[in-house]
Formats: structure tokens, C-alpha cells, sequence
């Protein structure tokens, strides 16, 4: 007879979900949001995708790919054992790293070839006994981890260099995560969301030395960079900023930021730029990459830290990593937990043959990583490549390793390609509870035939529950065990305060024209679609065609054209104006080579636009680039009706809502509120001074001037508010010129410029040329204008028109000053802080 519970006795815990069963039950309740799922997954593509990767090309790459609407699910059992496997060969590689630089006795003795690491181009000597902060030189580590038809899991491929996908992988469970609300609250997975702080709080710890909190940065390349998009994510998801090399400046054997409030010193670099690019002094590149002259001296003097540090460039020679299993062995006295996914160097004969005598089993990889150097896959090739291949390989087979082909023999049913991270430190290894999910696809058999995109998915990691298995710890190292395993998230126990890094010269001018090619895009837009409302409105056998002639060359000016443009040109049918205005290429100042020119700003600071902002810039350049490569009449339906130009002006508005409501009020905010109410102010003289012209003469008709200028500036609501009789040219220009309570008005824009410049710029020592005095100045004056005698004709002149051409001089000025003084410190002293 059974024994009978106690019962007080807790009842026992529910079986762990499987992953089989948690897919079912995604696929079964998110059938009906399937339309929804897919256009959301398109428009993240357009916020991951990298500006560099072209859809042509024939090579797959991570940052080519797709988005999988269904995650990955990763058992506890399985994170528990990778994670032990990635901590054991970090731990390794970490004291092998430091010794290579330092003592090298594991050369010495022969652990390692000595001719393997001494030819690497990656191994500077000018960076010889430079000491990394806490001996961890690899601080942020990625390892991809492939399972085989068993399901036993295999080393694919360390990258400890620079290590990407932690911004993508972010970003997915983000995105994807508002859609499964349900299941991932109620289901026992890791959470991510602490990665961000984790990943800010090791980079500070490399600054241990120094008496002050240190500031951080994100070194890249730029846009050209294959990992851009992954570092722009994780830039702006850690809270720090995206810096290129020429943004740097080394003075006094301290590493300086260009920024807005002149040079600021930075201590700790995330690095994504080649190590061999790092310092063109010390480290000469044949590369065009400029790198930080005198970078070298800092870390010598030990005023920079640098993670990953240059050393960690090494392990990019994939030869170099196949003696991972010897390593652990002899550094750790461990059996390595995983093993490795077949590879081994060319450089031996016997391997060479084996792949001579079996070229489908293969993958040839290079050595070193390159872009314009792919991997080959042997089953694909032909018997005449395989022959050329060959050749090449003979002649240097120091170039390229094989790996074993997983999809040839006994693929798994599930190929995939899981990329985890790790951080390390000093104290422990943390393994990051996100990973980068890639679905292994066979390449096209027909070589005419690119590359398909290569899905990504989520990845979702169970907790462990009671019923988990736990795998036993491997044997403790007797020595060198310098970083215990911590796979559990360490608690934040205080709050770092410090001084707040001001935004980068560069960033700040790209975010300041962002707003103005916007603002450029949509008054022309609106400017157009005002004159084109009112000739379709009016009755053209009762108004003279010389009556017209004011609006055609408003229209020029405005788009920068001499003002007989249009009649020259015979642009006179709306859609041929529209589509010129709009959509054309060969038209510098078109709406969509405003807008082109505002998405190209967009990704060279996209670390500091929100996602909502980003997207619906990108969104407005592919729809404007969509149209301008379709022929003219095709599009004369939706030109013709305005609605093109109705849309534009529309997604123009959503932008500046997305900017209002999400971009936070500091620096961004306030050179993003610059360009707009320059660009703003800019229009309203010019459109204003070109309109009014004709009305130098007393025989010209003012009411389709007068009409026109109640339209353009939507000031209809302030006119009779203010002005309830007729209107005349002096009421409509009390309100466009000194009216401070209407958002169009050249005041209201002087006032909208000061307190944007007094906030980000305090004056604390002002002088005439300084930028918030020069505004200050014009918006006395506006304060004075004697309007009534300005808007008189006088011996067939209009004293406001000459007015109002300086005025737009001036405006052109304060943008320069802006961008002098603010941005590149023409007029100033560039130390704002002095080396401590």
C-alpha cells in the first residue's frame, strides 16, 4: 500500500514546458495577428538591416537576412552546458592572451606555434607588455554553437575580437516581445533586460584606476562598417555614444571627444575598429581608415582602457583557435566541455588531401576574416573550380583552413547557428541571457542565383525548474582558475553618478540638417500644393496669365531655381511640376533629394534617433526613392489629385510628433529644434519677399498675393483674429514678421532659436558673436520695424522686400555662426576640460 502524503507537504513541481510544445501553442494562438506579424517584421528589417549589405550580393552574411516570426527555444539543460563550455574556453583564452603579449611562455614551450602568431598581422608589437585592466583583455566575448543530427552541440566559431549581434539579438526580443506579451511573462524565460546595465557596468569596472566615474564611448568605423547597424543598437541601448576615429584627438597623453561644449576626455573605449587601424603613429595600416594618432601612448600611460583590447585581434586567425581543446588542457587541466565542429589549417598536407580526396564534406574558410574573401562550400563547386581551388590553396595554404560541411552528411533536422555572449572581468564570467538565433539554409544550387537572406530568430531561454537535470561542474583547475563562473545575474547595489558626456560635434550636426532637409521637404511640398490649390481653383478665364507669374517664381526661388525657371522650361502641367518638385532625381533641391540626404544623416547618427523616428524617416525615403524610379506618367493619378503630396506633408508631421514625443529634452532635442525653426524662418523670407514683389506696382491686383500668402503660412485662424477687416499687406506682415504667438512667424522662430541655444549654451561669458546675441539682436529689431512705412511702395520699390532679402542673408549667417561656434568651435577655445 502506498505511503499517504503528509499534508502539509508542498505539491510538486509542474514538468518543464518543451520547446516543441510552447512552438505549437505560438503557431495555434497568433494565427488570426499573422498580416500584423509580417508587417511588423518588415518594418523592424528596415531599422536592423545594415546600409551597407547589398540585397545582390552573392555571399550570405549575418547582417543579410530575415526575420523568423518564431523564436528559438533553448532548454535549461542546453544553456547550462553551453554556458559552462563558453566560460571554460573564455577563461583560457583570457590568461593564453595576456601571456602571448607579456612573458610568452607559452611559446616558449611550444604550446602554441610560434611562427602561427608571430606572422599574424594582427600581432603588434608596438602594443608588447601592455598590460589590460584586470589581465581580462577579451571583456565581451561571442561563441556560435551548432548541433548535429544527435542534437550533441559543437564549437563552431569563437569571436573574441569584436564580438556583434548583441544589439540585434536586443532589439528582436524587444520588438517580437510586444506581441508575445502573454506567453513570455508567462512562461519561465530569461528576461534580457538587464543586459544593457550589465554590459555599462563592466566597461566602467575597466576603469578602476581612475579617481573620477570614466566615460564611455563606442568606437566603430561608420556606416561602412558590416556591423554598423548592431553597434548603433547597442550604443543607444547602453546609454553611451557612437564615436568614429576622427572624432577623436589625443592631446597631452589624454584621449578627447569632439563634442558640442568643445573637447571632452574619454577613458574607456567598446572597441569596433580593427586593431591594426587603431593608431596610424604606432601601428602604420595600408588601409584609408585614419585610427586615433597617438592612442598607443594612452593605453601605455594607462589613461585609456580599451575593451576588447587590441591584443584580442589575434584570435580572429581562425588557425590560431583550432588549439582551443590544448589550451583548456594545459591552462585549466580540464577536458573541454564541447567539442569543436571539425577544422583544421591547410598548412598540413594530410589535410590537404583529405580535401582534395573529398570536397562535398568541406567547408574552405579563410584564415582571416574578410568581406571580399567568402568562405566556399566544396559540394557547390565544380570539378574545373575545384582544380583552380586547389592551385590557389597549393600556392599558399597558410590562407585557409576546412571545417567539416554540417548539411552534407546527416544534416540535423533543425540546422541553426546559436551565437551567445559573455562578459568578463576581473572577478567572474557572466553569461548575457540573450543569444542571436541563424538558421542554416543550403546555398542555391544554380550559381546565377544570390545568396537567399538567412532568418534570424529569438531566442528564448528557459529557467531551470527542479526537473532540470543539472549537468556535473567539471573538476576545479589547481592552477591559473583566476575567474570563477557566474552565470547568475549580479544585483545593482549603487547608482553611478558622474558628468554628463555632451553630444558629439558630429552627431549634432547630422541630427541639425536632419531637420532641415525635412523642414526643406515639406514647406516646398506645401508651397507647391497651395499654388497648384489655387490654380485649380480659380477661374483662368477671368484671371489674367501674367497674374500667375508671382507664383511660378515664389516657386523658383524657393527651390533655389532662377526665378524664370518655370516658365523657361514650360513646367506648367501640374503633374510635370509635381513630379519635378517631388520626385525628381536630377532636381537638387526635390522633396526626395531633401529627404535622401535626411536618411543619410539618419544612419550616421542613428544611435541617437529613437526607433519610432528612424523608421518613419526610412519609411519616407523608400516610398519617395519608389516613386522617383517609376516612369513619370505612371504616377499621374497620384499627382495629380495631390494625394502624394498630401502624404509627404502628412508623414512630415508624424516625424515631428515622433521627435516631440520621443527624443528626450537635451542635446538632440535642441539641434534637432535648430535646423527646423533655421530652415523655417529661412522659407517664410524668402516666400514672403518673392510673393510680394509684384506689389511694387500700384496696377498689380494684391488679392491672389494676398490670398496665396493666408494660404501658405495657414494663418487664416490668426488673421481675423487679430485683423478682422480685409487684409492688407502690412496685417499680413505683422503676423508672419512680429506676431510672437503665431508658430509661423519670423519672431516666433528668433524666440524658439534663443531658448533652445540659452539651454543647450547657458551664457555665462557672451559676446556679439556669440549665436543666442545674434538672435537676441534680431528679435529686438523685429520688435521695431516700422511696418507701416515698410510696407508703402516707394518710387517702384517696397521697402520690406529689401528688407526681407538682408533678413535672409542674416538668417544664412546664424546658421553658420551656429555651426561655427557650437559644432566645429571656430571662435572658441576647443579645451573645455583640462587633463587632470
Amino acid at each position: 500500500m502506498p505511503p499517504t502524503p503528509h499534508p502539509h507537504a508542498p505539491s510538486p513541481a509542474p514538468p518543464p514546458p518543451r520547446p516543441s510544445d510552447i512552438l505549437r501553442q505560438l503557431q495555434q494562438s497568433h494565427t488570426l495577428t499573422h498580416d500584423s506579424l509580417q508587417k511588423k517584421i518588415q518594418r523592424e528589417l528596415s531599422y536592423l538591416i545594415n546600409p551597407s549589405t547589398s540585397p545582390d550580393s552573392r555571399h550570405p552574411s549575418i547582417y543579410h537576412f530575415s526575420i523568423h516570426p518564431l523564436p528559438f527555444i533553448l532548454p535549461a539543460e542546453d544553456w547550462r552546458t553551453l554556458s559552462e563550455a563558453f566560460s571554460q574556453r573564455l577563461r583560457a583564452w583570457n590568461i593564453a592572451l595576456t601571456d602571448i603579449f607579456s612573458e610568452q611562455s607559452l611559446i616558449r614551450q611550444r604550446i602554441l606555434p610560434h611562427r602561427l602568431i608571430y606572422n599574424d598581422p594582427s600581432y603588434l608589437r608596438p602594443i608588447l607588455g601592455i598590460k589590460p585592466i584586470g589581465d581580462t583583455p577579451i571583456r565581451i566575448a561571442a561563441i556560435d554553437f551548432v548541433h548535429d543530427s544527435q542534437g550533441q552541440w559543437h564549437v563552431l566559431e569563437e569571436i573574441f575580437s569584436q564580438p556583434y549581434g548583441i544589439g540585434i539579438a536586443l532589439h528582436l526580443r524587444q520588438s517580437l516581445g510586444e506581441i508575445y506579451t502573454r506567453e513570455l511573462s508567462s512562461l519561465p524565460i530569461e528576461s534580457p533586460s538587464a543586459v544593457p546595465a550589465l554590459i555599462q557596468e563592466n566597461l566602467q569596472n575597466c576603469g578602476l584606476s581612475f579617481s573620477h566615474r570614466p566615460r564611455l564611448a563606442l568606437l566603430t568605423l561608420g556606416p561602412q562598417s558590416p556591423s554598423y547597424a548592431d553597434q548603433a543598437i547597442l550604443a543607444r541601448m547602453i546609454g553611451i555614444p557612437l564615436i568614429q576615429p576622427d572624432e577623436l584627438l589625443v592631446l597631452q597623453g589624454q584621449l578627447f571627444l569632439k563634442t558640442i561644449d568643445g573637447l571632452q576626455p574619454i577613458e574607456i573605449l567598446l572597441r569596433f575598429i580593427p586593431a591594426q587601424n587603431i593608431d596610424p603613429v604606432s601601428i602604420p595600416s595600408q588601409t584609408p581608415h585614419q585610427g586615433i594618432p597617438g592612442i598607443t601612448s594612452c593605453l601605455r600611460k594607462g589613461t585609456v582602457a580599451i575593451a576588447n583590447a587590441p591584443s584580442a585581434d589575434l584570435l580572429q586567425n581562425r588557425a590560431l583557435t583550432t588549439y582551443t581543446p590544448h589550451l583548456i588542457r594545459h591552462l585549466l587541466h580540464q577536458h573541454p566541455i564541447l567539442p569543436d565542429l571539425y577544422r583544421a589549417p591547410l598548412t598540413d598536407i594530410d589535410v590537404r588531401e583529405q580535401l582534395f580526396d573529398d570536397w562535398p564534406s568541406y567547408i574552405i574558410k579563410p584564415t582571416h576574416p574578410h568581406p571580399n574573401t567568402p568562405s566556399l562550400n566544396g559540394a557547390l563547386l565544380s570539378q574545373d573550380q575545384r582544380r583552380h581551388w586547389q592551385q590557389i590553396i597549393e600556392q599558399n595554404p597558410s590562407k585557409w583552413i576546412i571545417q567539416k560541411n554540417l548539411l552534407h552528411h546527416n544534416p540535423p533536422h533543425d540546422p541553426i547557428i546559436l551565437r551567445l555572449f559573455a562578459l568578463a572581468d576581473h572577478h567572474r564570467i557572466t553569461l548575457l541571457p540573450c543569444a542571436l538565433t541563424r538558421s542554416l539554409q543550403p546555398p542555391p544550387t544554380d550559381h546565377t542565383h544570390p545568396f537567399p537572406p538567412t532568418p534570424i530568430r529569438d531566442t528564448w531561454i528557459l529557467q531551470p525548474t527542479p526537473h532540470t537535470p543539472t549537468p556535473p561542474h567539471p573538476a576545479p583547475p589547481t592552477t591559473h582558475h583566476r575567474h570563477p563562473i557566474e552565470l547568475s545575474l549580479p544585483p545593482q547595489t549603487h547608482e553611478i553618478v558622474g558628468e554628463r558626456l555632451r553630444l558629439s560635434s558630429r552627431t549634432a550636426e547630422s541630427l541639425l540638417w536632419i531637420s532641415r532637409y525635412l523642414t526643406r521637404a515639406a514647406t516646398t511640398t506645401q508651397l507647391l500644393r497651395t499654388l497648384l490649390q489655387i490654380r485649380a481653383t480659380s477661374d483662368p478665364q477671368t484671371t489674367a496669365p501674367k497674374t500667375w507669374q508671382p507664383l511660378w517664381e515664389t516657386l523658383a526661388a524657393a527651390t533655389g531655381h532662377p526665378t524664370t525657371y518655370f516658365e523657361k522650361n514650360k513646367l506648367t502641367h501640374p503633374s510635370q511640376l509635381s513630379h519635378y518638385i517631388l520626385l525628381s532625381q536630377e532636381n537638387n533641391a526635390s522633396a526626395y533629394h531633401s529627404i535622401r540626404l535626411a536618411h543619410q544623416n539618419t544612419l550616421a547618427s542613428r544611435e541617437s534617433i529613437p526607433t519610432e523616428l528612424f523608421t518613419l524617416i526610412t519609411d519616407l525615403y523608400h516610398l519617395l526613392h519608389t516613386y522617383s524610379t517609376q516612369p513619370p506618367h505612371s504616377l499621374d493619378p497620384i499627382l495629380n489629385d495631390l494625394s502624394l503630396h498630401n502624404s509627404l506633408i502628412q508623414t512630415h508631421e508624424q516625424i515631428t510628433g515622433a521627435a516631440l514625443h520621443h527624443l528626450l529634452r537635451d542635446d538632440p532635442w535642441h539641434f534637432w529644434n535648430i535646423g527646423h525653426h533655421i530652415e523655417q524662418a529661412i522659407f517664410t523670407t524668402i516666400t514672403f519677399r518673392q510673393l510680394i514683389l509684384p506689389l511694387r506696382s500700384p496696377t498689380q491686383d494684391p488679392s491672389l498675393i494676398h490670398d496665396t500668402l493666408i494660404r501658405l503660412f495657414a494663418c487664416q485662424y490668426a488673421h481675423r483674429k487679430h485683423h478682422p477687416h480685409r487684409p492688407t499687406l502690412q496685417s499680413i506682415a505683422s503676423i508672419l514678421l512680429t506676431l510672437p504667438t503665431f508658430p509661423r512667424s519670423l519672431a516666433f522662430h528668433y524666440h524658439t532659436l534663443h531658448h533652445h541655444l540659452t539651454t543647450c549654451f547657458p551664457l555665462t561669458t557672451p559676446t556679439p558673436t556669440t549665436p543666442a546675441i545674434h538672435t537676441l539682436h534680431h528679435l529686438t529689431t523685429l520688435h521695431t520695424l516700422p511696418l507701416h512705412q515698410m510696407c508703402t511702395p516707394k518710387n517702384s520699390s517696397l521697402p520690406i522686400a529689401d528688407w526681407l532679402a538682408e533678413e535672409t542673408q542674416h538668417l544664412h549667417h546664424l546658421a553658420n555662426l551656429i555651426t561655427d561656434h557650437h559644432i566645429h568651435h571656430y571662435h572658441t577655445h576647443l579645451l573645455s576640460h583640462t587633463p587632470t
